[in-house]
């Protein structure tokens, strides 16, 4: 598990520098000068493993790589590093178009719902970083329907046609997934009502922070 665990960590570590640099003087002049050789030297490694590339030369990705594509582009920005963040822009790219469905499947909807929230959880916030770059099309209405679906399944709405509630594995906990990030995207920014992720969030809110995501109500709530 070393590749996710430090995804986790870059991903959380690079958010936060990111939100200090811009209130302290220090993090800027000391900490983040001392930080992003570190992450390179002690983390990046266990990114570019065998995970990463098994996932880019099979074409079968889960959440270790939305996970993991994520953290390479936090850090890259962080790290103002515009080589390492092109090439995580077309990343991100190409496994959403292979791990989200037309139909808003991924490809562990059947897994458990642990882990495809974690899945989800990378594409939002990746999205929501490359949103912030300027890129427009980040958000895709593949993203759109995934986010939607899995938050009708989760919240007990209803499951698709054909499918059977057991079917998702649906676990006794309910793991942060950017669900604030995508409902503030598609409803404010674009216009598109997500009442499935509302009524996920009636029963969720405040989410808490695991892995790598969460306390977005503190910055995206709506």
């Amino acid at each position: 598990g070393a590749p996710l665990v430090a995804a986790w960590c870059t991903s959380s570590f690079a958010r936060t520098f990111e939100l200090l640099r811009y209130t302290t003087t220090t993090t800027t002049t000391t900490t983040l000068p001392q930080f992003v050789p570190w992450a390179r030297r002690v983390l990046l490694p266990h990114l570019r493993g065998e995970t990463e590339q098994h996932g880019l030369n099979w074409g079968y990705f889960s959440h270790w790589h939305t996970t993991i594509t994520e953290a390479h582009l936090q850090l890259a920005l962080v790290a103002d590093d515009v080589k390492e963040a092109n090439w995580r822009i077309v990343q991100y790219q190409q496994i959403l178009s292979s791990y989200v469905k037309d139909n808003g499947f991924t490809g562990e909807s059947l897994r458990d719902s642990d882990c495809c929230s974690f899945g989800l959880a990378g594409l939002i916030q990746t999205a929501e970083l490359l949103t912030h770059q300027g890129i427009a099309d980040a958000y895709t209405t593949k993203l759109f329907r995934a986010v939607e679906l899995h938050a009708a399944v989760y919240a007990g709405k209803r499951v698709p046609f054909g499918y059977t509630k057991e079917q998702f594995t649906i676990l006794n906990w309910l793991q942060p997934a950017a669900w604030e990030i995508a409902l503030n995207h598609y409803e404010k920014r674009a216009g598109i009502a997500m009442p499935n992720v509302r009524m996920l969030l009636k029963q969720a809110r405040p989410c808490g922070f695991s892995k790598h995501c969460g306390f977005d109500p503190l910055t995206h709530a709506s």
